[in-house]
């Protein structure tokens, strides 16, 4: 082997495991998970109060359709219910009966106290054991607030109260309900029975859904039979069918107040609100008038600028491995960063309870880097949306952050080249000695 040719082995090798080494660089990288779960990022808002000024204690107003809290007043306290409770009795009702199945008045529906069916109209009764069509008990509870037929319904249902009492609070923590607790089937006060408003929206909001409950809340004027005579209902929400008001849900007692659940539709917008205690029962009844004021506040009131584009979020921490593809696994915190101005309702509940996660996906942070955008989830309550951001991390970041460490990779890949290169020259020059001995002794056995 000639020097020439030595030497351009030599650079040939070196070349080719550089250029490896980059390749496994630079080329697209393994996915390494961030975590199972979103990484949670708090917003930070100069969000103050605004709306109406409204009697009730608590109260809130939310798009039907995404869910989005437009006003809120302390929607998230503990309150009492009253026969808002009923909302949930039909609509375990509604999903467990028919209107043609026969309801039992039960021994437990003798005893509640009124309005109830047995002891509000005189000349008209039901005894235990008497049966009513499943269509007229869901009439006598939501639009008369009959409290003996949420016990007839109960028992039906359930078996017994207390189980109705258990099937209502699974039901209320399948719907997210996270601050409710029932005991009773038509509200009548118990400590240990409560809610919040923003509970009884997401309540509402499923009954609503559900079309036997639909249809009997929005009916104004009906009929039911008790014991074969005809009782005739009007609904005791005197807001139905006035400027939108399509469907609602009175309630009233000592320690819950004069209470309201509406449903409302202008212009093909449906909008929902709850008013919990707007006045004691020994006042003039302001629950009407709260009612009013939130929704024309509501479907006037247009969302803000909540976080501003450019604004940095939360750091987040991500996986990667050294090398792309192999290497140990290391973590990096970067930067999260929204790219558009996110629109929210100005209120209390959304600066409280908005949260925004960013999602992985299974990328490492070298995938990441390459992303120019990303997908981040808003979150505030049971409302959910996409936003656009970023990440403040790049491939140059991710290699300053291990340069000593692929400084010293290189200088170690040099290290075993230049002892590969003293090892073949070694043993080349072993080999050139040989020949030139073989020779030589080939030479003088000649002459």
């Amino acid at each position: 082997m000639t020097k020439t040719n030595f030497f351009s082995k030599k650079n040939l090798l070196i070349k080719t495991i550089a250029l490896i080494f980059m390749l496994s660089f630079f080329l697209p990288f393994s996915n390494i998970a961030n975590a199972d779960t979103p990484t949670k990022i708090s917003t930070e808002t100069t969000t103050n109060d605004v709306g109406p000024n409204l009697s009730a204690k608590y109260a809130i107003s939310m798009d039907l359709k995404t869910g989005e809290v437009i006003y809120s007043k302390n929607a998230d306290a503990k309150a009492y219910p009253a026969s808002l409770t009923k909302l949930m009795t039909a609509l375990l009702f509604a999903e467990h009966a028919n209107k043609t199945d026969e309801i039992t008045f039960t021994k437990e529906a003798s005893i509640q106290p009124p309005y109830s069916l047995h002891s509000n109209w005189p000349g008209v009764s039901i005894t235990v054991g008497q049966k009513m069509s499943g269509e007229d008990v869901m009439k006598a509870l939501l639009m008369f607030s009959a409290n003996d037929a949420a016990y007839m319904i109960a028992d039906y249902v359930g078996g017994n109260s207390k189980n109705f009492a258990n099937m209502m609070n699974e039901e209320a923590k399948k719907l997210g309900m996270k601050d409710t607790h029932f005991v009773t089937a038509n509200g009548l006060q118990d400590a240990d029975h409560y809610t919040t408003a923003y509970d009884l929206a997401i309540l509402l909001k499923a009954a609503f859904a559900n079309p036997w409950v639909k249809e009997t809340m929005e009916t104004k004027n009906s009929s039911i039979m008790i014991n074969g005579k005809r009782v005739d209902l009007v609904n005791r929400n005197e807001l139905l069918g006035k400027d939108g008001n399509i469907a609602g849900k009175t309630g009233t007692t000592n320690d819950a107040g004069n209470c309201l659940a509406s449903v409302y539709n202008r212009d093909g917008r449906e909008i929902l609100g709850i008013i919990l205690f707007s006045n004691d029962m020994h006042t003039p009844d302001n629950r009407y008038k709260d009612m009013e004021a939130m929704m024309n506040y509501s479907y006037s009131a247009k969302p803000e600028v909540f976080i501003k584009s450019g604004q940095s979020i939360k750091d987040v921490t991500l996986k990667y491995k050294l090398f792309g593809f192999f290497g140990p696994t290391k973590e990096i915190t970067v930067p999260v960063t929204v790219d558009q101005d996110v629109m929210m309702y100005n209120n209390k509940f959304n600066k409280n309870h908005t949260d925004i996660t960013f999602n992985s996906n299974g990328d490492s942070a070298w995938k990441a880097s390459s992303k120019d955008s990303l997908d981040l989830t808003l979150v505030s309550g049971q409302y959910k949306t996409t936003v656009k951001g970023s990440i403040g991390i790049s491939k140059f970041d991710l290699i300053k952050a291990n340069i000593f460490v692929y400084l010293g990779v290189l200088v170690g890949i040099a290290l075993i080249v230049l002892i590969i290169l003293f090892i073949i020259r070694t043993i080349n020059k072993r080999r050139s000695r040989r020949s030139r001995y073989s020779s030589y002794s080939n030479y003088r056995r000649r002459y």
